[in-house]
């Protein structure tokens, strides 16, 4: 809880030192219970840039789990991230972004609307539209899954003001651009380089991170 509490206030060096702790054997009855803080350092790492570690992270997930599928889009993610990271190019997180939007094409709009997996899946392309700096990408995304449920709810949810998720991410892309945001290629990882698009899908009780 207390890892929690300060992860939520953007002191992530002192929360991974907290599930660190919360780990040690004298604490762990089943190797099933380090899931949690596993996951959260994952996700922590993953914010500050620190790719590498929360890849060593994410083999936990393998190891535990190695037949599972669970952990692959977490895999190819992460592996773009750190080769674009690498190369300073963003070619890579594309190159992800659409294998996710090929892969589950059928539960996205236009098609679909899979309420339990979506968020998920949007989670991990939105992260990657802010972490390369597109905006106009993320902005296209978001446009996408808003014209879908307003057409099926018959709602105007594009209204300044309403608090559709979706559209909060779409105002936090159009911040990013109009305040030039060129998003992380070139952030030493521990910056913990994000732009308002991030920020507003890390708080955001809605998309699961």
């Amino acid at each position: 809880m207390e890892g929690n509490r300060l992860a939520e206030a953007g002191f992530y060096d002192r929360a991974i030192e907290k599930y660190k702790a919360a780990i040690a054997p004298q604490f762990i009855e089943n190797e099933l219970d380090k899931t949690s803080f596993y996951g959260q350092m994952l996700s922590l790492h993953r914010l500050q840039g620190k790719f590498r570690e929360a890849f060593s992270e994410l083999q936990w997930f393998m190891k535990i789990n190695p037949k599972g599928d669970g952990w692959i889009d977490d895999k190819l993610q992460l592996e773009a991230l750190i080769k674009a990271n690498d190369t300073k190019s963003g070619v890579p997180v594309q190159n992800y972004i659409q294998l996710l939007r090929d892969k589950y094409r059928r539960i996205l709009p236009p098609i679909s609307y899979d309420g339990n997996y979506v968020p998920i899946v949007a989670s991990r392309i939105i992260f990657c539209y802010g972490w390369i700096g597109d905006a106009d990408g993320g902005i296209a995304f978001t446009d996408e899954i808003i014209r879908y449920l307003e057409k099926k709810f018959g709602q105007d949810l594009h209204r300044p003001g309403n608090r559709n998720q979706y559209f909060l991410i779409r105002e936090a892309f159009e911040q990013d651009k109009k305040e030039g945001f060129k998003g992380c290629l070139d952030a030493k990882p521990g910056d913990a380089c994000m732009g308002r698009a991030t920020k507003a899908l890390i708080q955001s009780k809605y998309f699961p991170w």
